[in-house]
């Protein structure tokens, strides 16, 4: 009889025990007869993720298509704007030629106005210097 007092003191005490136990060994019961409603829930999971792994493959791939895609127009654009800046540097360079050959002729005999006339048509500075 004291063996069932101890016994019962110690279910009062550590009753949370009792029914974990309890709980398991009816979920075992319960879910015996489950175990392909259970596979199948596994299974369908892993198809999901497996569609959702593909989703995200071909979103990838649509973003490094069209990071290639944008890559090719940068390419081209800067490629067109270098030859436009080559171009319009030819240009400036045949019209600054045409305006010193201009200004050349115009001044063949007096150099100090030919330089004055430069310095004036380009932007620089005339330094006179003296040879005291």
């Amino acid at each position: 009889m004291l063996t069932l007092y101890k016994i019962a003191a110690y279910a009062k005490k550590y009753w949370w025990v009792l029914a974990i136990v309890v709980v398991a060994i009816g979920g075992a019961v319960y879910y015996r007869g489950k175990k392909n409603v259970l596979l199948d829930i596994l299974v369908k999971k892993k198809e999901f993720q497996d569609a959702e792994i593909e989703v995200i493959k071909q979103a990838n791939d649509k973003k490094v298509e069209d990071i290639k895609i944008a890559t090719e127009v940068y390419n081209k654009t800067i490629e067109k704007i270098d030859t436009q800046d080559k171009e319009t540097r030819q240009k400036i360079k045949e019209h600054r030629k045409e305006i010193i050959t201009k200004i050349i002729d115009g001044n063949k005999d007096d150099s100090d106005k030919l330089a004055k006339d430069i310095a004036d048509e380009f932007g620089f500075t005339l330094v006179e210097v003296n040879n005291d």
